[in-house]
């Protein structure tokens, strides 16, 4: 089993914060939030953009730090 969370509890933090961030401290999976950016509406966050997604950065982002995307929040 691997621990994680989701990171919609963490809105002004970018991926790649949070994917440096979570394996330092315990952490090996990430429920990434993929809100759509629409003004600012409480408790959302964006940390993946589908419309901009670029899978080959985002894989590389979080296996060079040895975190897994475990899903995607929205």
């Amino acid at each position: 089993m691997k621990l994680g969370f989701v990171t919609a509890c963490l809105p002004g933090w970018s991926l790649a914060q949070l994917a440096e961030w979570a394996p330092a401290h315990g952490y090996r999976a990430l429920e990434v939030a993929a809100w759509p950016r629409q003004g600012n509406r409480q408790f959302t966050a964006t940390h993946l953009d589908v419309d901009a997604l670029r899978p080959d950065e985002i894989m590389r982002l979080v296996s060079d730090r040895r975190i897994e995307i475990s899903s995607v929040a929205f």
